[in-house]
């Protein structure tokens, strides 16, 4: 049996538990979140009459699954090709870190500006971090900062570039199916010019993407129109694909893993079945092709690991031509933080900080 076999079925006992805080949610709950999902910016009044529920039930509703924790964000799954923006991560392994170590850089991320996501990890490696830069002085600017605060406590670290990411629909939860990944194939417009008001715009959807467009007017000084016409032309110029959300499928009772794939050379043909493939898979969360220490990245929700090594041992044996070998790693805390504030000149106080203790 191959190591990463073994380090499955270990860790599929140490794992798999049934967590007390399970979300119960009825039939008229996932509807709610199955159009939440598509559009986030639904009026409560268009929901209520496909679900049968007043608008003031729909709101309530929204509001207990929001403070239940299964809904992280409303957010924007954005199109980086027409944003020109290009994704860097750093895998970092620690070392004789002291208490409280996990919210000390949680504080730091989430408060950096240019982040756009970071977690903990099982595995071979401790904390994944994303973030944008334009440029390598950006990306040295963030591996220094980061090194300087944190170097001593760092054992290792390899950097990636993201080149393609995809994002699925959480088919489990809201029964939509598929993911973006045909729409960020066909995009060929070129990266499109974006002024401070936008970013500024940009900023308030991608913290909350149900925000009104009279808070945003209210929050940057704007006049409602202003506001609507900047929303209008991002919309126009495709830089997101939607307003949707973000869940936490651990309140489902759902395990996070990422598995990071080592490939060998594939045609174009080859690889588009791969994706298809993968798109096709409900469990699967996301894809992503990088260039750095691997070649791709999945990210499957599964209800223990044993499913995962099925997965991975099923899509091996599938495809034996591309695969050569792969790692894994458990997600055990994930936040996304807002990656335009410093584009639009905004700082995020200390004490929005999510709590990123264990």
């Amino acid at each position: 049996m191959r190591q990463n076999e073994t380090f499955l079925l270990v860790f599929s006992e140490m794992y798999y538990m049934e967590p007390d805080n399970i979300v119960k949610l009825d039939i008229k709950d996932r509807k709610i979140l199955s159009i939440l999902e598509r559009n986030s910016r639904t009026p409560a009044s268009i929901m209520g009459r496909k679900v049968g529920l007043s608008k003031s039930r729909v709101i309530g509703r929204i509001m207990r699954i929001v403070k239940s924790g299964l809904i992280e964000r409303f957010i924007l799954d954005l199109n980086y090709a027409a944003l020109g923006i290009t994704t860097y991560g750093f895998y970092f392994k620690f070392e004789n870190t002291p208490e409280h170590f996990e919210q000390i850089v949680a504080q730091y991320l989430y408060t950096h500006g240019a982040v756009r996501w970071f977690c903990l990890t099982q595995g071979e490696w401790d904390l994944i971090v994303r973030f944008f830069a334009n440029g390598e002085e950006e990306i040295e600017r963030f591996e220094d900062g980061f090194m300087n605060k944190f170097g001593d406590h760092v054992a290792a670290k390899v950097f990636c570039i993201s080149l393609f990411d995809t994002n699925h629909l959480c088919t489990q939860l809201t029964g939509n199916e598929g993911s973006y990944y045909h729409q960020t194939k066909k995009y060929h417009g070129g990266p499109m010019r974006i002024s401070k008001q936008d970013y500024r715009v940009l900023f308030w959807l991608y913290e909350n993407s149900r925000i009104s467009l009279n808070e945003i007017a209210q929050k940057e000084g704007m006049s409602p129109n202003v506001v609507a016409y900047h929303v209008r032309k991002l919309e126009q110029m495709e830089a997101y694909f939607a307003y949707s959300v973000r869940f936490d499928r651990a309140k489902l009772g759902f395990i996070s893993a990422k598995a990071l794939l080592n490939m060998r050379r594939i045609t174009p043909q080859r690889r588009d079945e791969f994706l298809a493939y993968c798109d096709a898979l409900p469990i699967v969360s996301h894809y992503r092709v990088i260039l750095g220490a691997w070649d791709a990245e999945i990210d499957v929700d599964v209800k223990n690991i044993r499913e995962l090594y099925v997965l991975l041992r099923d899509m091996r044996n599938r495809f034996p031509d591309l695969i050569r070998s792969f790692s894994v790693l458990t997600k055990i805390k994930q936040f996304e933080a807002n990656p335009f504030a410093t584009l639009a000149g905004k700082k995020i106080a200390k004490e929005n900080v999510p709590n990123f203790t264990i």
